[in-house]
């Protein structure tokens, strides 16, 4: 018999390999999905429903209120985080579909991570998850633990990062490029 894998509903790696956003992973395939991922840690906020995996033995879940977020609670998700990647091991917050509280949690590391603007992080998660994150409740505990582990960054010499065409860190922008001729090497494999 052969083993079936799945990828939850609405899974999105937001750090390759590392941190997984998804909806509840409910059917032994996700669960299967999940162990071949090396996905250990699970995050949860379903109190409502039980979870399939309560009983794995591979599986470590952490249970968050299903209320409010506070700063502790980001804190000690990043904690999990650094502790899951020091053991080499992924982890997945779910929550309803992992767009408003696992969002939260997820952009708190990301911020940590890369030891960025919150601004910059909200709209990198954006890109990848477009309806994530439309309360400004969990925007704004975003850039308190911001304010409160920024002075731990190791070079806090960032400018303004936004997502867009400027190239500041080339000192160019991406228009001077549209207009420039295509090698002749390139329009040889590009012919129609």
């Amino acid at each position: 018999m052969s083993t079936q894998y799945a990828m939850p509903p609405y899974f999105t790696w937001i750090v390759d390999k590392v941190l997984a956003v998804s909806a509840l992973p409910f059917h032994h395939s996700h669960l299967n999905y999940l162990k071949l991922n090396k996905i250990e840690t699970i995050v949860s906020f379903d109190d409502q429903q039980k979870v399939p995996f309560h009983t794995n033995p591979f599986m470590k879940v952490v249970r968050f209120s299903r209320g409010s977020l506070s700063l502790n609670d980001c804190s000690h998700f990043v904690y999990l985080m650094e502790d899951a990647k020091r053991r080499g091991e992924g982890v997945l917050i779910h929550c309803v579909k992992g767009e408003e509280r696992a969002a939260a949690l997820a952009l708190c590391y990301i911020v940590k991570l890369w030891q960025c603007r919150p601004d910059f992080a909200i709209d990198y998660y954006r890109c990848i998850r477009p309806s994530s994150l439309e309360n400004k409740e969990f925007e704004e505990l975003i850039f308190q633990y911001y304010d409160q582990v920024k002075n731990s960054f190791i070079n806090l010499n960032h400018k303004d990062l936004k997502w867009s065409r400027e190239t500041e860190f080339l000192g160019k922008d991406l228009d001077m490029f549209i207009d420039q001729p295509i090698p002749d090497s390139y329009q040889q494999r590009v012919q129609f």
